[in-house]
Formats: structure tokens, sequence, C-alpha cells
């Protein structure tokens, strides 16, 4: 097993971490996450801690938030594909 260096605040999130939090922005369990990409459920929640840590999140909530308002997800990566959403 790799130990690696504490996640810093400010630091950019891994490809990884990205992929895990647009499926948190569309609401996917860790259990989910880690059947969609053929990861541990502990491997995902240790990548969350991590982009909580790099994106200064108090939560998964704050992290998806913070991701919108800075770019690193969009609303597209939100909506899944055959889902209806109400005006």
């Amino acid at each position: 097993m790799t130990t690696l260096p504490p996640a810093r605040y400010g630091t950019p999130l891994t490809g990884r971490e990205l992929q895990i939090l647009v499926r948190i922005a569309q609401g996917r369990t860790y259990a989910q996450i880690a059947a969609d990409l053929g990861l541990s459920t502990a491997s995902v929640c240790t990548h969350v801690r991590r982009l909580l840590a790099k994106l200064g999140a108090r939560d998964r909530a704050h992290a998806v938030g913070i991701g919108m308002r800075t770019g690193l997800i969009g609303s597209h990566a939100v909506i899944r594909p055959g889902r209806r959403w109400l005006a």
C-alpha cells in the first residue's frame, strides 16, 4: 500500500478525484461510485477526504458547490442521461 502525503488546500485535483467529484454531484453513494470506477469503498472514501482537503470544503455538498463555482464541473456533468428535471 502506498502512503500519500497529506492533501493540501489549493493543490489541483487528480483525474480520479475529479471523476469522483462529478459522481458526488450526480448524487451517487460511495458504494455506487466504487462500483462505477472499479474501486473499493475505502478507496473512494480516501479520494473524497483528499478532494475535500484540496478544495477546502467541509462536506460533499460544499465540494460540489465549489466545483461548480470554479468551473471544475459544469451543470452538464450533474444531469444524468434520461433523467427529466422539472422547471
